[in-house]
């Protein structure tokens, strides 16, 4: 947590994907819509300029706030991370792939980037993790997972491919157990 902590600033670290996004956050939280320029936008998907937006039109769109927020994203992401292993393994291995991954350094520079790389992966680990204890048979989890799969799609094109094949995995998932049914009945 400190390591993502210490990554908190009030500059900005320019890249022109960050560029983009902060404009559009801009526009949108400005009235404007999702458009740059006063023409609409069809480059990325609206999700993340959308946080941002929110995040400037209560008062966080400065960019110490913006960095806290993805250093926040980077921390969720790495305990997003240990309980998803941990449904997977035993909790050694979970504290050690989320240590791996909080200490990984490409993951401590996006997050503190100004791009949807963190909340995507964010998204991508809850919607997972949801699916896995939803598919265990807690309530609410499937559809808790299922939203944060749909939501990856507005954050990043890849969430596409990605909730096509949750869907057709929770189909196996179902055709599977209908069949073990029928065959204990």
């Amino acid at each position: 947590v400190a390591w993502f902590a210490l990554a908190i600033s009030s500059a900005w670290l320019p890249t022109p994907d960050s560029a983009l996004y902060l404009m559009l956050g801009r526009s949108i939280a400005q009235g404007h819509g999702y458009a740059l320029d006063g023409h609409p936008h069809a480059y990325v998907p609206p999700g993340f300029p959308y946080m941002l937006a929110a995040l400037d039109r209560v008062g966080l769109g400065s960019m110490l706030c913006l960095n806290a927020a993805m250093a926040l994203i980077g921390v969720a992401t790495v305990w997003m991370s240990y309980l998803l292993v941990s449904e997977l393994a035993s909790r050694r291995v979970a504290v050690l792939v989320a240590c791996l991954l909080g200490f990984n350094s490409l993951l401590h520079v996006m997050s503190a980037l100004q791009l949807s790389d963190m909340p995507f992966t964010l998204l991508v680990l809850a919607g997972l993790y949801g699916l896995l204890r939803g598919l265990r048979g807690e309530r609410f989890a499937l559809e808790l997972g299922t939203l944060a799969i749909l939501a990856s799609c507005w954050v990043r094109v890849a969430g596409a491919s990605l909730a096509v094949a949750c869907a057709v995995a929770m189909l196996a998932h179902t055709r599977r157990r209908d069949v073990a049914r029928g065959c204990n009945n």
